[in-house]
């Protein structure tokens, strides 16, 4: 088992951040949410880039969620890790 340090926690959330970003990528999340932003076509319930209110099924009930980008991703490592 590893011990866990600072090092081997930057180094892991790291490696998601780059797996969490190839996802998106591959799947073009961020391209067809530009060009829905773009067009002005997001739900006018979100409020900013990233943000999706996703039904939920049978409960008629919806969720909200919001897909951060690579740099959000980072940023708050860098928060999480330094304090």
């Amino acid at each position: 088992m590893n011990k866990v340090t600072k090092n081997f926690v930057r180094d892991s959330f790291s490696q998601a951040a780059n797996e969490y970003t190839k996802a998106t990528e591959d799947i073009g999340l961020w391209e067809s949410e530009e060009k829905i932003w773009a067009e002005g076509k997001e739900d006018e319930r979100v409020y900013e880039y990233g943000d999706k209110i996703l039904p939920t099924g049978e409960d008629g009930r919806d969720t909200f969620i919001h897909f951060p980008d690579r740099q959000e991703i980072v940023e708050c490592l860098k928060k999480s890790i330094c304090n």
